[in-house]
């Protein structure tokens, strides 16, 4: 009989219900696509589109790292406002927040998933940072407590999540439980002791950004940040944050690589030239030839940038009047380019370059500022000579012993001899926050910013030409902070599409309001630059 072809096994698994899943079922972690997709996003700006509309076209212009020489039409470069080149990174941040959120409400229970959890929470934290250093007060979904639409949040208000949220995230790491896989995770490839490593770093990060405007948090959180009961901070260039982009589509190579395939070429400014011309002592290279260049330079700028077109080294007077961009003297053939070492030769662009979300030598240069100013312990000449050698050895070049002793100054005033105070532009901090400056590029652009709004540090040049509206009554002096750009304006769609919302933010933002020389919280217009010139 028909029957007589059936197990005892057989009749088990058709009894099995599809509607219940099995326990073996219920304990795969589902939200593993959704975290490593978001690590990507968070991590390139979502690609092209976003990154070269407010990273090269607002951050990097801010920072003075670099400059579209060919493109007369970046008015962002004058510290105009651009809704258009800005609204899309505005309306995706909250849409990456609430989805980490999901995660974290979906596996906070969940004893099997709280690497996945802590990780949530570390990169909420990272991707509303950098956010919120962009545009100060905005929109910061919670998971407490969900709302149709999020409430504006005081830049104060989130920096105090930001460390609650790290604390957490911190502390409940646990490597005996499973995460993501190293395909999943791009940036570490799934080793969960390199994320608390990273937290303890941005955390550090975030410390520093608070210390003028509230110098005793700012010591808690180093010091919690440094300790080594939490973890500690990064201990070498092994534990760097970075994370390829994915190659997969348009928009999906390394960003920069893009922008010269669009002719957007990206060029050195008169600033980077100053900070790094004659600092260390070190000769020209005889390997780089160029008919316009410094007799002494900092060897890794001789790799960040080369010699233009033309065989001339020098940089773009910054915020140009949009009638002398990209003409003489400051034409696209005159001024020194992105070098090949970053983006690659012509014929083979270097589209798989790792973006470079945190590093080593940052950490070190943070707690090298920590130590001299007291909100922690260790030894701050130390930590700086160990940021230097680290940044050399990163691109390429030698002589770092010699460059640390020299006493030669660059433009600013700035030797790299930590115990050389001579001079105007020589303090100790000075020193620190250049070199930071020069280990950033140009991937980190955004930090670089933060700091010449925290400390108005390292020296820049004013503008040729800014917003008059704006700017038009306020100083134009390389040690006033008031000179330089504070935010991103918030786009204008919001004041129509979200008024009650963005009316309660407009008053958070206290004086100044929603605009571009409204400082944020933690800028309260101190200056530690002494440069003369």
């Amino acid at each position: 009989m028909a029957f007589g072809l059936f197990s005892c096994s057989d009749l088990e698994e058709m009894n099995i219900n599809p509607d219940k899943p099995s326990p073996e079922l219920n304990k795969y972690d589902y939200s593993r696509s959704k975290v490593s997709t978001l690590l990507r996003a968070g991590s390139t700006y979502n690609g092209a589109h976003i990154f070269q509309r407010l990273k090269s076209l607002h951050i990097d212009l801010y920072s003075q790292m670099l400059d579209e020489v060919p493109s007369g039409w970046t008015n962002t470069r004058n510290y105009f406002s651009n809704d258009g080149w800005t609204i899309d990174y505005w309306n995706i941040i909250p849409s990456w927040i609430s989805s980490l959120n999901i995660v974290i409400n979906q596996g906070k229970d969940d004893p099997d998933r709280v690497n996945s959890v802590a990780v949530s929470k570390i990169w909420r934290v990272y991707i509303q940072s950098q956010a919120c250093d962009v545009f100060g007060v905005m929109p910061f979904p919670s998971y407490k407590q969900i709302v149709e639409n999020p409430p504006y949040v005081s830049v104060q208000d989130q920096y105090l999540e930001f460390f609650t949220e790290l604390d957490e995230a911190i502390k409940m790491i646990d490597p005996a439980k499973g995460f993501l896989n190293g395909k999943e995770d791009m940036i570490y490839e799934g080793d969960i002791t390199k994320w608390k490593k990273f937290a303890n770093s941005l955390r550090l990060r975030l410390a520093l950004r608070v210390s003028e405007v509230n110098p005793s948090l700012c010591a808690t959180q180093a010091q919690a940040a440094i300790a080594i009961i939490n973890g500690g901070t990064m201990e070498s260039s092994g534990d760097d944050a970075k994370c390829p982009p994915s190659n997969k589509g348009w928009g999906q190579d390394y960003n920069y690589t893009l922008l010269f395939g669009w002719g957007e070429t990206q060029h050195m400014t008169s600033s980077f030239e100053k900070l790094v011309t004659n600092i260390g002592g070190i000769d020209w290279p005889l390997s780089v030839s160029a008919t316009t260049k410094p007799a002494k330079i900092d060897p890794r700028a001789v790799v960040m940038f080369d010699p233009s077109s033309s065989g001339i080294w020098k940089g773009v007077t910054p915020g140009l009047h949009p009638n002398n961009v990209n003409q003489s003297p400051n034409a696209k053939t005159e001024i020194a380019i992105l070098g090949e070492f970053i983006v690659g030769k012509p014929a083979a662009r270097n589209i798989s370059r790792d973006y470079d979300l945190m590093l080593y030598e940052e950490v070190c240069f943070l707690k090298a500022e920590a130590a001299l100013r007291g909100f922690a312990t260790g030894n701050a000449k130390t930590e700086y000579e160990a940021g230097i050698h680290v940044s050399f050895t990163r691109w390429g070049v030698s002589g770092a012993e010699a460059y640390i002793l020299s006493n030669d100054k660059n433009t600013a005033g700035t030797s790299a001899n930590f115990d050389d105070i001579s001079g105007t532009g020589n303090t100790q901090l000075e020193k620190i926050i250049t070199q930071k400056y020069i280990s950033l590029f140009p991937d980190v652009s955004i930090e670089a910013w933060s700091d010449k709004r925290r400390l108005n540090l390292p020296r820049f040049d004013v503008l040729a030409y800014r917003d008059p509206l704006i700017f038009g009554s306020l100083p134009s002096d390389i040690t006033d902070p008031r000179s330089f750009i504070k935010r991103v304006k918030i786009p204008n769609a919001e004041s129509t599409n979200n008024a009650v919302e963005y009316e309660k933010g407009v008053i958070l933002m206290g004086t100044g309001g929603d605009r571009t020389s409204t400082n944020l919280w933690w800028d309260i217009n101190k200056n530690y630059c002494t440069s003369a010139i």
